[in-house]
């Protein structure tokens, strides 16, 4: 066992012996290959050693072991390498750190009075850059004085306090002129309570220093703009509740001087009519100086504002030129600048400026200038308004006028709702003309509602129904209605448009055309019974007319069936005239064209004619008839015929209307200047209802059907417009049906007249006898061209037929006759366009011309006298009648003019 604790003591001593032992602190202080080259020799040492002293199995592993020595050494050489490399790179990183950040290291020792300091903080105070330590004082003169006395003194402060570590900011003056800012951040180590050393870092904190600063301003102008916007808010809740355009122009401009703290400020406003600035509202500006800065602003700024329509700024006001006129303002009033922002409406017209004068020379701020444009714009937004609702009430107030003013009703209703159903409406709006229609005043009306105020209506009437209609389908409806107004109805056309929230009514007061209506049906019913009648009647004198005519050519006929035929015929003619002249008499009344021929006559002679001409009705029906003439030496100056006609037309009424064998009674008396006669009998009677109608054109009284087509119904008409031409008057009265009636007929009498007789109204005619004339017919009607004809050459004269114009013409020039009867409507050349050409030749002046025609209306008469004509003869036209009109002309002188128609 000696031997073996032998070996491994040599392997000990040789591991731990002096060759280990240098290897170790060579690789420790030479390095690597030091470390190798000891290792190396160590190691063949060790191996001859081994080989050469003993051959037992330890020492031949002695060589093995130095081996694995040697690579223990090179893996702690490698090892104390990579902790001095690393050691060297945190050293270098450090030094970037402290020198590329501008973080300073510092340490003083304040008992050696020494300071060690790393180049970047060397360098930031202009230090010569060492790495000993430098002493104390040697660095007092690089220092700026006031910066160390500062720090010293902080370090004692700090120190009492019993602070280990402390910041401290401060500043150095830099080469730019500006200041440079430090944060010093140091601790103190104490020994038996009394600092020994200061250790720390130095850091340039310029640039924050100066973001800090950024970030102030920045954080003022966000409150400041916050505070703004508050301003701002609370400015437009306040227009709101403002009703007036002054006092928010007042409240803006208040609150635009509060953001240029400033005191005083003005709004003026431009009046296009006038074409000039004046104030709109004003802050701060005393009332009595107010019309001067109404002149300067007229004048300056505000002018050169409104006509540049950009902003105008007089950064003070004594050097300014633009204001030099108005200096000695600007100083009573204390200003010395002028911010003037121009009003624009959205349209670009200038409404104004807003204008504010700063205390102090200066210009207004980017801030100021923001919030001036903010104001101006909510100005001209209020300025806007406020007139465009100055133009609705204009325009509304106008509309209203011409409503008003308008005869033409007017409405709007707004609906009532109940649960979403309309149940009623509520009067918004009505114009006086529907107030009138309605029968009160729009007072009353207004803001009630329909139902309780117009009792006639409900909300299941037809009008309730079409107001309702026109809002739910927002369509336009049309409807009439009734209105009662006591015993008065009347009717209204509406027209009703839905508008936003009601409906508006257009209604016109349809009454009259109603009633027109209603009296036109009337007149059209009583038309057609006429024009039934009126057949009726026309048919009745034509049978025995064709009856007479057809017993004139049967053979053989005895000369008394001749005669009576003859008369026959002539009777119904003359009836048919008869009939056809009453026609045209009664619109002649109506135009007041009808010619009356007054004579004095008694009322005997006219109570008598017209007794001649009803007695064949009265004696045909067997009535009674009994004449009471209590005037019968009275001298009436009246057209004798036509009041005959009358009296007989209330004699045959009476005898239509009333039962055979009847009693007719004719009175006569004077009362007060009046003649006064009445026509009784004891027929049908009229009812009450139809006394005022029986005067009317065509009224016809339908009581029994034996009596229907008694007449025309135009008898008693004609009789009330001749009786009325006359200056009386006539009425009827009436019992009632089965109660017989009575006409009663008032003439004025003459007082100066009663006494005359009556033979003096009377002539002698002295008797002339027509001599022959030669005489031209032209008509295209061939039977009566012939029968005419035939007629005047058995009265002895000489006559030429014409079956047209052109005819006609050409037998004038020819034959010149006398007398020419010409019919109006003849082809190829009317009778107007004959008689211009006959009056136009020389020869055509002495030649009576005649017209023919069946029109007999007054335009008719004044045509054929227009075109020359002596006389207008309406057809039929008898002999006789010609043969009157050839003695007349044949009395005048040769050189009178033409008679005039007739």
């Amino acid at each position: 066992m000696k031997p073996k604790s032998k070996r491994w003591s040599n392997v000990r001593a040789r591991l731990l012996g002096p060759e280990a032992g240098s290897s170790v602190l060579s690789l420790s202080l030479g390095g690597k290959w030091l470390g190798m080259g000891l290792l190396a020799v160590g190691l063949v040492s060790g191996i001859a050693l081994a080989w050469f002293h003993t051959h037992d199995f330890l020492h031949r592993l002695l060589p093995f072991i130095f081996l694995g020595m040697g690579f223990l050494l090179l893996y702690l050489s490698r090892f104390f390498y990579k902790e001095k490399f690393h050691t060297k790179v945190v050293e270098e990183r450090l030094a970037l750190v402290t020198e590329g950040t501008g973080i300073g290291v510092f340490d003083i020792d304040l008992r050696k009075q020494t300071v060690f300091a790393s180049p970047a903080l060397l360098n930031l105070f202009g230090i010569p850059v060492t790495a000993q330590d430098i002493n104390f004082s040697a660095i007092q003169q690089y220092l700026p004085e006031n910066f160390l006395n500062e720090c010293i003194a902080f370090f004692w402060i700090k120190a009492a306090e019993g602070r280990i570590a402390y910041e401290h900011e401060t500043s150095i003056p830099a080469a730019d002129h500006g200041n440079t800012g430090l944060l010093i951040r140091a601790r103190i180590e104490r020994s038996k309570g009394y600092p020994i050393r200061l250790y720390g870092a130095c850091l340039d904190i310029t640039e924050r220093k100066v973001i800090d600063s950024q970030l102030i301003s920045t954080q003022h102008k966000l409150n400041q703009q916050l505070s703004d916007l508050g301003h701002l808010h609370e400015l437009s809740t306040q227009l709101l509740e403002i009703p007036d355009l002054k006092t928010q122009l007042k409240t803006i401009l208040s609150t635009l001087v509060q953001f240029h703290g400033a005191a005083m400020g003005l709004i003026s406003l431009y009046d296009i009519r006038k074409n000039q600035l004046k104030i709109g509202a004003n802050v701060g500006i005393d009332l009595k100086l107010l019309s001067q800065v109404s002149r300067f602003g007229g004048t300056n700024a505000c002018i050169d504002a409104c006509l540049e329509k950009s902003r105008i700024i007089i950064e003070d006001t004594e050097s300014s030129s633009q204001f030099h006129a108005c200096r000695d303002i600007a100083l009573s009033l204390g200003f010395r600048a002028i911010h003037c922002t121009p009003l624009i409406s959205h349209q670009g017209e200038v409404l104004g400026t807003l204008s504010i004068f700063l205390p102090d020379p200066r210009r207004p701020t980017l801030r100021e200038c923001t919030l001036a444009d903010i104001c101006a714009r909510k100005a001209v937004l209020f300025i806007e308004r406020d007139r465009a609702q100055k133009d609705l009430e204009d325009s509304q107030g106008r509309f209203e006028a011409v409503l008003d003013a308008s005869g033409a009703p007017f409405i709007i209703l707004e609906p009532v709702r109940k649960k979403r159903e309309i149940v009623n409406f509520r009067w918004k709006y009505i114009n006086r003309a529907a107030a009138r229609a309605f029968g009160q005043l729009p007072s009353e009306l207004m803001k009630h509602e329909v139902l309780e105020t117009l009792s006639y209506m409900s909300a299941g009437s037809p009008e309730f129904y079409h107001c309702i209609k026109v809002i739910e389908t927002q369509r336009t409806s049309e409807f009439d209605t009734a209105y009662v107004q006591g015993e008065k109805t009347r009717w209204f056309h509406c027209i009703a448009s839905p508008i936003h929230g009601g409906i508006a009514i257009w209604f016109a007061d349809i009454s009259e055309r109603i009633r027109n209506e209603q009296l036109l049906r009337h007149s059209d019913k009583r038309k057609d019974e006429f024009l039934a009648t009126l057949a009726h009647e026309l048919r009745n004198p034509l049978a025995p007319i064709q009856q007479a005519a057809q017993l004139l050519v049967a053979a053989p006929v005895t000369d008394t069936q001749r005669q009576w035929a003859s008369a026959v015929i002539d009777r119904q003619v003359k009836r048919m005239g008869a009939l056809l002249d009453d026609l045209l008499d009664v619109p002649r009344i109506s135009r007041g064209t009808l010619t009356l021929k007054k004579t004095l006559s008694s009322v005997s002679d006219i109570v008598a004619s017209a007794v001649e001409t009803a007695l064949p009705n009265i004696e045909a029906k067997s009535h009674h008839l009994a004449v009471h003439n209590n005037a019968p030496s009275v001298v009436l100056e009246v057209d004798t015929l036509r009041i005959a006609q009358v009296i007989a037309n209330l004699l045959n009424n009476a005898a239509k209307y009333t039962d055979s064998g009847g009693n007719i009674i004719l009175q006569t008396r004077i009362h007060a200047d009046e003649l006064i006669i009445e026509v009784s009998d004891n027929g049908i009677g009229i009812p009450s209802e139809s006394v005022s109608e029986v005067f009317h054109m065509f009224t016809q009284l339908h009581h029994t059907e034996d009596r229907i087509g008694g007449g025309l119904g135009i008898g008693l008409a004609l009789s009330k417009g001749l009786i009325e031409l006359h200056g009386g008057s006539i009425s009827a009265h009436s019992a009632g049906l089965g109660k017989g009636s009575t006409f009663t007929l008032k003439l004025p009498v003459k007082s100066d007249i009663q006494s005359l007789s009556p033979i003096t109204r009377f002539e002698e005619e002295t008797p002339f006898e027509t001599p022959s004339r030669k005489i031209l017919i032209a008509d295209d009607n061939q039977d009566a061209l012939e029968t005419l004809g035939a007629l005047l050459i058995a009265e002895g004269h000489e006559v030429h037929h014409a079956h047209d114009g052109e005819n006609a013409l050409r037998i004038w020039h020819e034959q010149h006759p006398d007398v020419c009867l010409l019919d109006i409507g003849m082809p190829k050349m009317t009778g107007y366009e004959v008689a211009r050409q006959i009056r136009a030749s020389a020869e055509g002046s002495s030649t009576l011309l005649l017209a023919l025609t069946g029109w007999g209306q007054s335009q008719d008469r004044q045509a054929s006298l227009k075109a020359g004509f002596d006389h207008h003869l309406t057809k039929p036209v008898s002999p006789k009648q010609i043969s009157q009109l050839l003695k007349k002309h044949s009395l005048q002188d040769a050189s009178a003019p033409p008679s005039p128609l007739r």
